[in-house]
């Protein structure tokens, strides 16, 4: 063992195979944090031993993983996705408070909440165009996490009042940990928010997109 880890192996299993222990070993050779997709082999099975199915779970929300002709490849989704995904959810959650209150209650800590989370996750955006990489990442990512709120038929519209609520509004006060943004204006009302009107008019404007 030591004579393979000494050449640069990761690990190292001999035969009969353990599960578990090839479980821990291919967990151990996913670095927590990666760039680049990562292709890790599949050991050698004896042939009397019979495979019906592999099953690999990603070791984070921000990859994928899946088994391709004997291997599994890892592959990293792009930040721009991510922030998407989480935008995406977060207007869904508001639009649904939206069509039972007939309005962006801005008195709705649930609303705050998710106002929050739309503020932290778009304000990447600011300064993209509609032909950068990432706008076009945090675009796909959108639909994906709005449970198809978001469609290809109404995406560039709703991308469009996004940027334009992260270039034109302050969002300042919605921005940090949601739960801080909450606790705030808990305590201070609506008044911890100095441009609530403007925010809930600009993110109302999205959410009519979606009538």
């Amino acid at each position: 063992m030591k004579k393979y880890l000494k050449i640069g192996f990761d690990g190292y299993l001999s035969k009969p195979i353990d599960t578990e222990e090839l479980s821990k070993t291919l967990t151990d050779s996913i670095a927590p944090s990666y760039k680049k997709a990562a292709t890790i082999e599949l050991p050698s099975l004896p042939a009397y031993a019979k495979v019906n199915s592999i099953t690999v779970t990603s070791p984070a929300a921000d990859a994928t993983a899946k088994v391709e002709e004997g291997k599994i490849v890892v592959t990293p989704t792009p930040t721009a996705t991510t922030n998407g995904q989480a935008a995406g959810a977060a207007l869904k959650s508001l639009y649904t408070q939206y069509k039972a209150d007939g309005k962006l209650d801005m008195a709705n800590l649930t609303n705050i909440m998710n106002l929050a989370t739309l503020a932290n996750n778009v304000k990447d955006l600011k300064g993209q165009t509609n032909k950068s990489a990432f706008y076009k990442d945090f675009a796909t990512g959108l639909v994906a996490g709005s449970n198809n709120l978001v469609t290809s038929s109404n995406s560039n519209a709703v991308m469009s009042g996004l940027s334009k609520l992260v270039n034109n509004v302050d969002l300042t006060a919605l921005q940090g940990k949601a739960t801080d943004v909450v606790s705030n204006v808990t305590t201070k009302g609506t008044e911890a928010l100095e441009n609530a009107n403007q925010i809930a008019t600009s993110v109302t404007s999205i959410l009519n997109l979606f009538k």
